[in-house]
């Protein structure tokens, strides 16, 4: 598959996963079911989590595998049946768009369930412009194209849509659906989009351009789902650009007025890793999550007071706390945050934990982090493009199902090498 030519999202964090090493002292962990481990044919390397739908069943996306190795849609029940709902195209590479292209995108991410009970989803890759596209699928798989997104021009990266979702879409007041590519847009640092049920799009924010030292003016390259805020409004993160470069938080109205919130700060000096230190954290990288007071929290990347990212909270004009940084014993590079119904912060950190192939937190309103489970090491096969473990590594997402217990994924490890569906207890 051919990732995006600015920057290759997915590439970076995992290179970043292969350079976050050294082992932890063990912590405390709750038993984790792993519920299905995938081996390619029904889809591998699950990246975005799970959304639990109306009938109780868990539906999610594998990035990569599946018949064409473009990625799958799959339904699973909590007894861990999974079955394949969809199935992504083969892909070709197009010279016009210097892209794959085909009908319907590759590798999806980010389902989510509408009101009318369809769900919906991306593909930051693929589609009839190779620059992915938007997606409506029934709960018995028949899947539309809403979107395709249209084609880079070769030399400034720009386009008029946007360009690479790498996050998924949340559906407003209105009930229309918002999201963000990656890249595209007017100056090819990405945008912010609405788009119908029915496929109306209309793109509400094209990123500024960076300057040679990676600053502009709102941020760049948003690479995390939006939020609906109690307000009405649209809320969500930047990874990177805004005053000091590294990732930005933003609000936008539905009537296009945006409004820059915060801009994460410089680093101040660099870890034993040569990983960069400052006070609340940098390059944000999970969607943020609603607070009881119409404020939000988030998780950072990097940065934070030891490198390895960190926990925060934003209030609704622009006031940031850090809650929490991490410091490899927790974890390390926080991707995904969630508050559960018991007012605790749920998580997962693709680095960090016993063996640094990732870890479930959980972090208390009194600021106390503890350790649910620290994924277990891996071991590379003779040929080594694959990695097995017992339970999965390097995990990417996190939901609390309507039985309070908690249900992830992991992008690999596993029996099978390419990633698992996992089950474990909140705190």
């Amino acid at each position: 598959m051919q990732y995006p030519s600015r920057f290759r999202l997915l590439a970076v964090f995992l290179l970043a996963l292969g350079l976050m090493t050294g082992a932890v002292a063990h912590a405390e962990s709750a038993a984790l079911t792993t519920l299905y481990a995938f081996t390619g044919s029904e889809g591998a390397n699950p990246f975005s989590g799970l959304v639990q739908g109306a009938d109780g069943a868990l539906y999610g996306t594998a990035y990569q595998g599946g018949v064409n190795n473009t990625g799958t849609i799959f339904k699973i029940a909590p007894s861990g049946a999974l079955s394949v709902l969809y199935t992504f195209s083969a892909a070709s590479w197009d010279p016009t768009a210097q892209a794959n292209i085909n009908a319907d995108g590759c590798n999806p991410l980010g389902l989510i369930q509408g009101a009318d009970g369809d769900f919906y989803g991306v593909t930051p890759c693929g589609g009839l412009g190779g620059s992915g596209t938007v997606f409506k699928i029934t709960p018995d798989g028949t899947l539309k194209t809403l979107h395709t997104f249209s084609v880079l021009d070769p030399y400034s990266q720009c386009n008029s849509d946007g360009a690479h979702p790498y996050a998924g879409l949340v559906q407003g007041a209105d009930g229309d659906l918002y999201g963000t590519t990656h890249d595209g847009g007017v100056q090819g640092y990405g945008t912010i989009f609405r788009i119908t049920p029915r496929g109306g799009f209309d793109r509400l924010h094209s990123f500024s351009a960076l300057d040679f030292n990676g600053i502009n003016k709102d941020g760049a390259n948003p690479a995390a789902s939006l939020a609906l805020g109690a307000d009405g409004n649209l809320y969500g993160t930047t990874y990177w650009g805004g005053a000091y470069g590294n990732g930005t938080v933003f609000r936008i109205s539905p009537t296009r007025t945006f409004t820059l919130l915060y801009a994460f700060s410089a680093f101040t000096s660099t870890n034993s890793s040569g990983y960069g230190i400052n006070a609340e954290g940098a390059n944000p990288s999970a969607g943020l999550a609603p607070a009881d007071d119409g404020g939000f929290y988030g998780a950072a990347f990097y940065g934070g007071a030891a490198g390895f990212g960190s926990l925060f909270k934003i209030t609704p004009d622009g006031v940031l706390t850090t809650l929490y940084s991490f410091s490899r014993r927790y974890g390390a590079g926080p991707d995904s945050l969630i508050r559960g119904v018991d007012g605790n912060l749920y998580g997962t950190a693709c680095q960090g934990g016993y063996k640094s192939d990732g870890t479930v937190f959980c972090l208390t309103p009194d600021g106390s982090m503890s350790l649910l489970h620290a994924f277990s090491a891996n071991r590379e096969n003779t040929a080594g493009t694959t990695w097995y473990n017992r339970d999965g590594c390097r995990p990417s997402g996190l939901i609390q199902g309507a039985d309070g217990s908690l249900y992830g994924t992991t992008y690999s490890g596993g029996a099978g090498g390419m990633g698992t569906i996992f089950h474990l207890k909140a705190r």
